[in-house]
């Protein structure tokens, strides 16, 4: 059964965190990655404040909250 979009997308940007979050050290690496196979990312912030209330990723056109995207792989990058 193959994924149809967003799905596949989704699936996409999933595997990638989750492979590169386990071989990145810092922020600046795995954004630096995740560039390189497609993967834009955008921060939202709380108010007017510097406070990271969220992130998004985009790929293909198609943007997914980071929530909806890779919950367990998200965990782990706010260990960075």
């Amino acid at each position: 059964h193959r994924l149809k979009e967003p799905d596949k997308t989704r699936y996409e940007i999933y595997q990638v965190l989750k492979r590169e979050v386990a071989r990145c050290s810092d922020w600046n690496t795995l954004l630096k990655r995740l560039k390189a196979e497609g993967i834009d990312v955008r921060f939202k912030y709380k108010g007017n404040t510097n406070e990271v209330q969220g992130i998004i990723f985009t790929k293909n056109g198609y943007h997914f909250n980071g929530s909806k995207t890779a919950v367990s792989a998200i965990q782990r990058l706010t260990r960075l």
